[in-house]
């Protein structure tokens, strides 16, 4: 049983939400797998299939919107307190990085120096001596000019 076209408003009016909250709502209830919709955002309707045949009662659907009503109110009082915390917590982490680079560079300094020692592996060089035998022209006769 699908409901077909319904608009924002009509769904607005009966859950008593407001209609720019619909369309978060609709993809809530998509991503829960409870449902299958596909809006238009143009002309704010929504064509909505159950998933699985279930009739929710008016008292569920209240129970649903206090549900969304409470989460919606803690994150936005989380939002709110968000920023002023954030500001101060990013300024220790950083005070604390910079604290840990100070404490890095003074045991990089109070280290004495190590010698930097290169080892090389000295190959062994061993003569050779490359025979070749004689090509075929060296045996024939010189071609160089007689008068030379």
């Amino acid at each position: 049983m699908c409901i077909r076209d319904r608009s924002y408003k009509a769904i607005s009016s009966s859950l008593h939400i407001p209609e720019n909250e619909i369309e978060e709502l609709i993809q809530q209830a998509v991503d829960n797998e409870i449902m299958e919709a596909k809006m238009d955002q143009l002309e704010e309707t929504a064509f909505i299939c159950p998933k699985t045949k279930r009739i929710i009662a008016q008292d569920d659907w209240k129970a649903i919107k206090n549900g969304l009503l409470n989460a919606k109110e803690k994150v936005s009082k989380i939002l709110v307190s968000m920023p002023a915390q954030s500001v101060v917590e990013v300024k220790k982490v950083e005070e604390k990085k910079v604290e840990e680079k100070k404490v890095e560079e003074k045991k990089v300094e109070s280290k004495p120096a190590q010698p930097v020692v290169e080892v090389k592996k000295v190959e062994e060089k061993k003569d050779c001596l490359l025979y070749t035998s004689p090509s075929p022209r060296d045996l024939s006769t010189s071609r160089m000019p007689s008068s030379a």
